[in-house]
């Protein structure tokens, strides 16, 4: 692709600035979209903000402001500029949907679909200015059927079997429709927008561009053209044409809920193990602070940049996305952990049951332990808390009591400082091999051996019978 927009200067590049961020040498591009193309159409169909939040992803973090912010940081230029376009995503761009991306700064945004008078007579130039509760807000729509030729996609199914099943005869007939398209009005002057997908082949993207800069009746501009040009529509004009519905079905929004749920999940893990496990060291000075809280922001930021990603219109990876930040939120919660303990046998009225908690992170936590067993005549102590360093092992002993002899399953769990149980539990097995009490046992044997004193004192001073 980079050799494709080398060789076509005039092949606009439109780019997600969190993916130029990730690149060693961000390529050149003449538009940024909304950060890890956060699907603001499905944001606005869900009309649930509270829920984005709960899952970690602020609107903060997708607005026009941070995608310049992350565009700089990908160049290394806190003075960079360029223009921001909010890309649409699965929905449509309806008025509600708009006025969204108004709010967040776009005053731009692109249409790829569903954005088109259903009766125009013929093509337009494709920009639209349509007034939303927050402003004015332009409105640059892909032509579909050039746009779906170019995308690999035939004008219907008769014309795919007819001769537009391969990439040779979509761009045959791309450039033909052109041509019909400028024979309709020949003196009119219109600026179309074509789209591409993000994974076109570079050879098709190649093609395409060839055809068209052969094409005498074509000129090729550029986005900032195409939005300096006189809008098609404004006005009522532009009102009657902006989609009525979302355009998002059922499933795909019991799949957004669901991801949303899950990235809440996780969210509430870290926030959890920020603010009630790990140990806070403000007077501890063999830690930093400065570095706890700086570790405890990136915790957070990670999570963050992966939900977002994961709630990305366009983003193929999502699920990936979900899982991973499911991962991060189980490698915190899991680093905290009982060693399982081995069997215990007791044969007194008490004893003791070490148990081993493990860190593997790099600063302090400080956690409850539990115990509690499924009898009542062998009970331990409920509760110990313990601060375990980094990277290190700590132990704590939990006392037994037992009452009678007997078998019994002691389950140990940890706690948040809060009380709430996390991570895996271990179960110890305790064997009791007592049938009395400690005391009950000393009085007897006081007993026998009074007793015993008591034979031996008559077997001395008893009377012998006259025949002995």
């Amino acid at each position: 692709l980079e050799q494709t927009f080398t060789k076509h200067d005039k092949l606009q590049v439109v780019a997600d600035p969190t993916y130029l961020k990730a690149m060693p040498m961000p390529t050149q591009v003449d538009g940024i979209t909304q950060p890890a193309l956060f699907d603001i159409t499905a944001y606005s169909a869900l009309n649930d903000s509270k829920t984005y939040d709960s899952a970690g992803v602020g609107t903060s973090q997708w607005n026009a402001e941070q995608a310049l912010k992350n565009y700089q940081s990908a160049l290394g230029d806190p003075n960079a500029s360029m223009t921001t376009y909010a890309w649409q995503g699965t929905g449509n761009w309806t008025a509600d949907a708009l006025a969204k991306a108004k709010q967040q700064g776009y005053d731009t945004v692109i249409a790829t679909h569903d954005f088109e008078e259903d009766d125009a007579a013929t093509a337009e130039t494709g920009k639209t200015v349509v007034t939303t509760d927050a402003g004015d807000i332009t409105v640059l729509t892909a032509q579909s059927v050039l746009s779906n030729l170019a995308q690999g996609k035939a004008t219907s199914a008769d014309a795919e079997a007819d001769g537009e099943g391969t990439t040779a005869g979509r761009l045959a007939r791309f450039v033909a429709q052109s041509a019909f398209y400028q024979m309709e009005q020949p003196y009119s002057e219109r600026n179309l927008l074509v789209c591409l997908n993000g994974n076109s082949d570079p050879a098709v993207v190649d093609a395409l561009m060839t055809d068209v800069e052969q094409s005498p009746w074509l000129n090729i501009t550029d986005l900032n053209t195409l939005n300096n040009a006189d809008p098609a529509l404004s006005g009522d004009d532009a009102a009657s044409i902006v989609p009525q519905s979302d355009g998002i079905n059922d499933a795909t929004q019991a799949n957004l809920r669901q991801t949303l749920n899950t990235l809440a999940a996780s969210t509430n893990d870290i926030k959890r193990f920020n603010a009630s496990i790990l140990t806070d060291v403000a007077d501890d000075a063999k830690q930093t602070p400065a570095g706890l809280k700086a570790w405890r922001r990136q915790l957070v930021n990670a999570h963050g940049i992966m939900a977002l990603h994961a709630l990305g219109g366009e983003n193929p990876a999502g699920s990936t996305m979900v899982e991973g930040a499911g991962q991060l939120a189980s490698l915190l919660i899991n680093g905290v952990a009982i060693t399982p303990t081995e069997n215990v046998n007791v044969v007194s009225e008490t004893a003791q049951m070490p148990v081993t908690i493990s860190n593997s992170h790099p600063y302090p936590v400080t956690v409850k332990v539990s115990s509690l067993t499924n009898s009542m005549q062998i009970v331990t102590s409920r509760f110990d808390t313990v601060e375990v360093p980094a990277h290190s092992e700590a132990q704590v002993a939990f006392t037994i009591r037992v009452a009678t002899s007997g078998t019994a399953d002691a389950t140990l769990s940890l706690q948040d400082r809060q009380g709430i149980t996390f991570g895996a539990t271990q179960t110890t097995h305790i064997t009791s091999a007592l049938q009395i009490s400690d005391k009950t046992g000393f009085i007897i044997i006081g007993i026998a051996v009074l007793l015993g004193a008591l034979g031996l004192w008559r077997q001395f001073h008893r009377k012998k019978d006259p025949d002995e």
